[in-house]
């Protein structure tokens, strides 16, 4: 047999450049197949096989499940293709379906349609033979890092399957993970693939110098492997002088380079947990459950221990290479899960081993998939010393433990390459460090200076092109570039980074193999959609990816003003409309009236159009209840004027609401204050069913201490919007005393706030006012806001104007929110701070108040600022917390509010006047003001703000809009006119349509 296996090497090693070569099949995705009513997960993916899987029937093949994952939404089953048990390679079918519904969600399949209907080759070489091809093919030489493997399967070649041996071998010589297809029949290698062909460095060919002996470089493996001696350590947290990110980034100086003295660093060195390390006879190692440091790979360098538990070491040191890379993975894994990818979601959910000094000493970094480990090189700056290296290398382990496949064919080689450039520079984003010094570099230490270029996430030349090859280090940035710019698009709205993190990890579940880099765009949005449909997630994606030619752009933008009363002496409407893009926008405006039924239908539809900062007053037609509906081809911005004047003593006020756009609809609703002063304020709403189809409403009463009051509502309200309805209400009473909503006069517990929910995306806001006994007609309007979270909540609390600022918190939640409350005064800095925790389904209420100060909460203080100038609270926590301001003077004569809308990039106010108060919240930055004036001209002033400073700029007249463009900042509007009319109007985030 060595004989025959002897001439098989030789004639294969003479003539495989004749030989054909593996034939992929053309991959193909299905979204949203129809499913089977009653039927979810496995029986649902099975049955879907059953009935199209033509495949498999053709060729008397079965499927086998060989892998099962559940995600956030979804479960996923990747069914192989088998022939007498031999699965054919590249032919897995891949069913994704949804946990809450059972619904399909999607099927990746591979196209076999030109194969042939019988295998008639069967495998003929066994498995020892291929591995010895395989060897003497890649001329292996040094030692093994795992054991050679051989599985039988089936490839394809030139239309045909034929019996094949798939060999993956790990040698030190040639080095890296390689698989190679051998031919089951005649022996020649069909495909040679080198698994961490990622590497920065060129990959190099097998080598052409003398070969070891296999069976020599086994046994040898698996004396060392017997050698280790398995001993249960315990678990301990010890310490490690590590960067948080690098020199360049926490520090923030580009000038820094490998041979920068250590004393010019000092204060990027912190001190940081290394959890659950291990403890050996007194010795502590780097072994915990997520990363084994370990020495496999040349040079022989073993890892650091300590008899402390302390990593205390300086860069050059390989203490310290070893402590950044465990401190590191382990941090990220740990993120991970706080995602929710732990335990049965969990995602490369066990230990991998790293090298922290490896690859022969080279500048260069691998993960290799077949052993699961990362070693990292030296050279220049030594890769761990900059934390994108380590993380970027991670990131192709949590990519493999996702989706194998995203790895092989396709656009598989720029996806692997971005994602993991995505990966390091969002863990870079969790330091206000990251988001400051030059946040689109990726391996800002180790790169970007003489050693290496570095890459960059804001290459906006290059543009994606269907069926061009892509070299992975120099494409993975049109991919990058579009995923990492919604990253910073959505953080600097005040978008956790958790949230968008989220969205790109589950998005690649289920995607199978062979994918191309539009359709995991595609899945993006969409997966975004439908873990936030009440934000702009998947709104700011598309339009990131369609920057970078991988997407269309947001083809329409919806914008509601939801509110137009009736015509009368003491209510008048106006909707002004402005254009804050840099074109024409044109858009369509229908108008819904309420018929004598109380049914609401599109009485007119007028076509419109804007130049770039020009205002649009819009007079709706007829003079009933009625609402707006804006399409426009770009985002538009605008606010509905509410003036409402009992009688010429009473005076006359204003509530301006924004304009609501389609993101800020949503199925669950929060309208977050009734008024507890009943005798003083009267309160209402307006909820709004934009869809065309009826919407069963549910309406929950939640009392001042969580309770559920809903037993209080009274008879007879409405169930149910009927399409396009809108009803008006009062809450408690009316301003003369009209029955409302509810009637909680006899509850102990009185109604606080108020939750709508329904199958379909909901509109509204509320109106408060003084009652008309007061003898004002001061009236406010306060935005009902969807389940967002926000990472920061600004709100105003200026006495401006007013003798007093109230804001509240509500928590929706079914879990006790824990937040910080920080105050700051007029030059910046914070002036109280404390933490507390607002119960489940809780509200509280602080008050700014002229000659007191401010107290938090009201009835037992944990943040009081005395006497100082507040003038902004910024209110941090992992819930979603609604907050809101209502703002007014002693005589009762003036009120108005605002709910808290969060950070914005980009605000535009039409036809403003009065007061611009912008906030510049987290980091420092520079915000850009530009004027439209009447004349057609603009200007443009740049205010740089220092972190938690406010600065005030009072507008000249004759403005049709202000536009305000940075980042990590809020603004309002703040105007009083002669009648002592006050206009609060809280600045919203613009999208934004490149």
């Amino acid at each position: 047999m060595k004989a025959i296996l002897a001439a098989l090497v030789a004639c294969m090693l003479g003539v495989i450049s004749a030989q054909p070569t593996l034939t992929p099949p053309r991959r193909r995705l299905i979204q949203h197949p129809p499913s089977r009513a009653g039927l979810d997960g496995e029986q649902q993916a099975r049955a879907w096989l059953r009935r199209h899987d033509q495949v498999a029937q053709r060729l008397a093949a079965k499927r086998v499940l060989v892998r099962q994952q559940s995600s956030l939404l979804d479960e996923h089953f990747a069914f192989a293709l088998t022939i007498n048990d031999v699965p054919v390679h590249d032919a897995d079918i891949v069913i994704s379906v949804a946990k809450q519904s059972g619904a399909l969600v999607r099927v990746v399949t591979r196209d076999l349609t030109g194969t042939p209907a019988t295998v008639a080759a069967k495998h003929q070489l066994n498995s020892d033979d291929a591995q010895e091809i395989a060897w003497q093919h890649l001329a292996v030489g040094g030692e093994l890092r795992a054991l050679p493997t051989a599985q039988q399967c089936y490839v394809h070649v030139d239309g045909a399957l034929r019996p094949a041996w798939l060999v993956e071998l790990a040698p030190t010589e040639p080095a890296g993970d390689w698989r190679v297809f051998v031919d089951a029949v005649d022996g020649h290698v069909l495909d040679v693939i080198h698994a961490v062909s990622h590497a920065r460095q060129k990959v190099a060919s097998p080598r052409t110098g003398p070969v070891s002996d296999r069976l020599a470089a086994i046994h040898r493996f698996e004396m060392r492997r017997a050698a280790v001696q398995k001993i249960e350590d315990s678990r301990v947290d010890g310490r490690a002088v590590v960067f948080d990110s690098n020199p360049v980034t926490d520090l923030g100086r580009s000038d820094l380079t490998d041979d920068t003295p250590d004393s010019d660093i000092a204060d990027a060195y912190v001190e940081r947990p290394l959890r659950d390390i291990s403890i050996r006879d007194g010795v502590y190692l780097l072994d915990g459950p997520w990363v084994q440091i370990r020495d496999f790979e040349a040079p022989d360098t073993a890892p650091t221990t300590t008899d402390d538990g302390f990593w205390d070491a300086r860069r050059g040191e390989q203490m310290f290479n070893d402590a950044m890379s465990y401190y590191h993975i382990d941090e990220n894994q740990r993120y991970i899960q706080s995602l929710g990818y732990g335990e049965a979601n969990g995602i490369q959910y066990g230990p991998i081993t790293v090298d922290a000094d490896g690859r022969n000493g080279n500048d260069d970094s691998v993960y290799n998939s077949v052993t699961n480990s990362i070693s990292f090189g030296h050279g220049c700056v030594d890769d761990n010393e900059d934390a994108d290296v380590v993380i970027h290398e991670y990131g192709h382990a949590v990519q493999h433990a996702i989706e194998p496949g995203l790895g092989q064919g396709g656009d598989a080689t720029m996806l692997a390459e971005g994602f993991g450039d995505y990966w390091a520079g969002s863990w870079r984003m969790r330091t206000n460090a990251g988001l400051i010094h030059q946040p689109a570099w990726v391996f800002p230490w180790d790169g970007h200076n003489e050693c290496w270029d570095g890459r960059r996430m804001d290459d906006f030349a290059q543009q994606y092109q269907p069926g061009a090859f892509y070299d992975r280090h120099v494409h993975g940035q049109i991919w990058s570039t579009g995923a990492f710019q919604a990253l910073l698009t959505l953080m600097r709205q005040g978008v956790p980074r958790a949230q968008v993190d989220r969205i790109i990890l589950e998005s690649m579940f289920g995607m199978g193999r062979g994918v191309r880099a539009p359709e995991w765009c595609a899945a993006i949005v969409t997966t975004a959609a439908r873990l936030y449909p009440a934000g702009p997630h998947a709104q700011v994606f598309q339009n990131a990816f369609a920057r970078q030619n991988l997407l269309e752009k947001v083809a329409s933008y919806r914008t509601i003003s939801a509110h137009i009363p009736p015509d009368n002496a003491s209510w008048q409407s106006e909707i002004q409309l402005a254009n804050p893009n840099d074109g024409v926008v044109n858009a369509t405006v229908t108008t819904y009236e309420a018929d004598g039924e109380g049914f609401f239908q599109a009485i007119d539809t007028q076509a419109v159009s804007a130049a770039a900062g020009v205002p649009l007053v819009l007079v709706p037609a007829g003079s009933g209840q009625r609402w707006l509906s804006i399409e426009s081809d770009q985002p538009l911005v605008g606010q509905t004027r509410l003036t409402r004047r009992i009688s010429a003593a009473s005076g006359r006020e204003t509530a301006t609401l924004p304009l609501i756009g389609a993101t800020e609809t949503a199925t669950s609703l929060v309208f977050p204050h009734v008024p507890a002063d009943r005798d003083q304020f009267w309160s209402g709403w307006v909820l709004l069913n934009p869809n065309a189809e009826a919407v069963d409403l549910k309406i929950e009463l939640v009392g001042e201490h969580g309770t559920d009051l809903s037993e209080l509502r009274r008879e007879n309200i409405p169930v149910q919007l009927a399409p396009n309805q809108k009803w008006v209400a009062f809450l408690a009473e009316g301003p003369a005393g009209e029955p409302g909503l509810f009637d909680d006069r006899d509850s102990e517990e009185k109604v606080a706030w108020i939750r709508v929910t329904g199958a379909q995306p909901l509109a509204g806001f509320q109106l408060y006012g003084y009652r008309a006994d007061r003898g004002a007609a001061a009236t406010a309007g306060i935005l009902a806001t969807p389940d967002q979270a926000r990472a920061l909540q600004p709100i105003r609390v200026s006495l401006v104007d007013v003798d007093w600022n109230g804001f509240a918190l509500v928590n929706p939640s079914e879990e006790a929110a824990a937040m910080t409350v920080t105050v700051y005064g007029d030059d910046g800095a914070i002036v109280a701070e404390g933490q507390t925790t607002l119960p489940a389904r809780g509200k509280t209420l602080g008050l700014n108040q002229r000659g007191v100060g401010l107290r938090f909460p009201v009835d037992a203080p944990v943040v009081e600022a005395g006497d100082a100038a507040a003038h902004t609270v910024v209110i941090s926590a992992a819930a979603p917390l609604r907050v809101f301001g209502l703002t007014g003077d002693e005589n009762n004569q003036v009120l108005d509010g605002a709910a808290a809308l969060g950070l914005t990039t980009r605000t535009f106010y039409p036809l403003p006047s009065g007061t611009l108060e912008v906030f510049q919240a987290k980091i420092p930055g520079t915000v850009a003001i530009t004027r439209f004036h009447e004349d057609g001209t603009n200007d443009q002033e740049l205010i740089d703000m220092a972190a938690g400073t406010r600065r005030t700029v009072v507008l000249p007249t004759g403005l049709v809009g202000v536009r305000l463009e940075g980042a990590f900042f809020t603004s309002a509007l703040i105007s009083l006119d002669d009648e002592g009319s006050l206009s609060v109007v809280e600045g919203k985030q613009t999208a934004y349509n490149p």
